[in-house]
């Protein structure tokens, strides 16, 4: 059995950190470097994340084809220079699954027009009841 082409699937990549002891030599944090390569071999241009995205923290919008994808991940200090080692994580892009119900025809109805004022009258007070 073949296995299936990746899709394209829309979502949100978030990076989860860790606070640790800044290493001597190295100057304050700035931000942190994400690379992507998707499952179909796409590698994506780094985006650079500091902690003040909204309206998550550490996350960005992106779309990457299903299945396993890697990302590496590179503290930066304010002079650009690697703070500690690349870290290497691999994920899995999942596609959406569409619902395993639909909405089966139930029923139908019908309401006859008003032939007179009076009926009219009657109908639009029966519509605004709740």
């Amino acid at each position: 059995m073949s296995t299936p082409a990746p899709v394209l699937v829309s979502g949100i990549a978030t990076l989860s950190v860790a606070t640790q002891p800044l290493p001597s030599g190295n100057a304050a944090q700035a931000s942190i470097s994400v690379v992507v390569t998707d499952s179909a071999g796409t590698v994506f241009p780094p985006v650079v994340l500091t902690g003040a995205e909204t309206p998550t923290p550490w996350a960005y919008t992106a779309t990457f084809a299903s299945g396993q994808a890697t990302a590496v991940a590179t503290a930066l200090d304010i002079s650009s220079a690697t703070i500690g080692t690349p870290a290497s994580f691999t994920f899995n892009v999942a596609a959406a699954v569409p619902p395993a119900t639909f909405s089966a025809p139930a029923g139908f109805g019908f309401v006859a027009a008003a032939t007179n004022p009076a009926t009219a009258a009657v109908h639009k007070a029966s519509s605004l009841k709740t």
